[in-house]
């Protein structure tokens, strides 16, 4: 009988802990999980003529729910109901401005050969752009490159045809191996087809030169060691929120390049 008092009385305990606790759970509930919280809503347009394939509309839904998955935001995404070229996007909670024009930006990766004489000798550089223009044949073309975390700047000559582009990655992460809010890079794995590529490329070109671009600006030279199949990495020492966006845009795919943002405005709880 005893223990049955102490029983009753500890889950009494416990009941009145839980009720205690409630209110924070749903506290915490609203303070961006929610579909009444405040946020930010855009319309974002796209060309009317691209817009009449009703698949163009529905991947760029597609593509924006993927992003605002991989930035770790809750939202909404839908097809606009005044017009058929125009799309709704609901971000809820408060989010860095940054990161939420970043939701819609395309992020370009490249991988391109250098011309340059293979390690052990160092890509070959030049000190002005007219001199490496004067170097170029047939479709290659001259990118400039910082060097050393851009204490100085060369140019390179790079072969025109990509080896392996955006649409070949098939999954992309940000980490960081210090842990530094600055030192972010960005790895990737590549599709079947981009994998045969690269796989193709690197097997027959040993020691030769690669380089990474990011956006057509340059952010890595390496020289290949041995054949690479499946996976590369973006070591730009981004920030946080650049190597998440990246790999977040990355690895959703391409949204259409007439698209662009008509209004944005700040929203409050109903």
């Amino acid at each position: 009988m005893l223990f049955m008092v102490r029983s009753r009385y500890h889950m009494l305990k416990i009941f009145i802990l839980v009720l205690a606790f409630l209110p924070m759970v749903l506290s915490y509930s609203a303070s961006g999980q929610t579909l009444n919280d405040a946020g930010t809503h855009f319309v974002v347009e796209i060309d009317a003529y691209e817009a009449k394939g009703t698949d163009v509309i529905e991947s760029a839904i597609r593509v924006l729910e993927a992003r605002l998955k991989g930035l770790g935001a809750k939202g909404e995404v839908s097809r606009s109901s005044d017009r058929h070229d125009r799309i709704e996007v609901k971000v809820y909670g408060h989010h860095d401005s940054e990161k939420l024009h970043g939701l819609f930006r395309n992020r370009q990766l490249e991988i391109r050969a250098v011309v340059s004489p293979p390690n052990p000798n160092p890509y070959k550089s030049f000190s002005t752009f007219v001199e490496a223009q004067n170097d170029v044949v047939g479709g290659q073309e001259v990118h400039s490159y910082a060097e050393r975390n851009g204490e100085f700047q060369c140019f390179v000559i790079l072969e025109g045809r990509s080896i392996i582009n955006g649409k070949d990655v098939r999954k992309a992460e940000a980490f960081s191996r210090t842990g530094r809010e600055s030192d972010y890079q960005v790895s990737f794995s590549l599709s079947k087809k981009g994998s045969a590529n690269l796989s193709e490329w690197t097997g027959k070109n040993i020691n030769k030169y690669l380089a990474v671009l990011l956006d057509e600006k340059i952010v890595n030279i390496a020289y290949i060691k041995s054949q690479i199949s499946d996976e590369g990495e973006i070591s730009g020492r981004f920030s946080k929120l650049e190597a998440y966006e990246i790999a977040s845009n990355l690895q959703s795919g391409a949204l259409p390049e007439t698209l662009r943002i008509i209004t944005e405005r700040k929203f409050e709880k109903k």
